[in-house]
């Protein structure tokens, strides 16, 4: 979790890439939403009801796996003060 801007947290939320990612039912955003969400609330943060978040599909990370075979999606959500 990385402080973006004031209230922005963006995620870089890891997956291991097992066939093409185009198609692929394995990763879905709303389960990476819903593990961000739950890393606020470890956190003792709270999403800001205004419902804003991005999910940025940065290259290569995305697109190429690492040597662990996993690519890193990041998704930023913006949270009360």
């Amino acid at each position: 979790m990385t402080y973006l801007q004031k209230n922005v947290f963006l995620f870089l939320v890891k997956h291991r890439q097992t066939e093409s990612m185009e198609g692929s039912s394995e990763f879905s955003t709303m389960d990476a939403h819903n593990m961000c969400i739950e890393k606020l609330k470890e956190k003792n943060m709270k999403r800001k009801e205004d419902d804003w978040c991005f999910e940025r599909y940065n290259c290569p990370r995305f697109t190429t796996p690492d040597n662990e075979g996993n690519v890193i999606l990041d998704y930023g959500i913006s949270v009360e003060d």
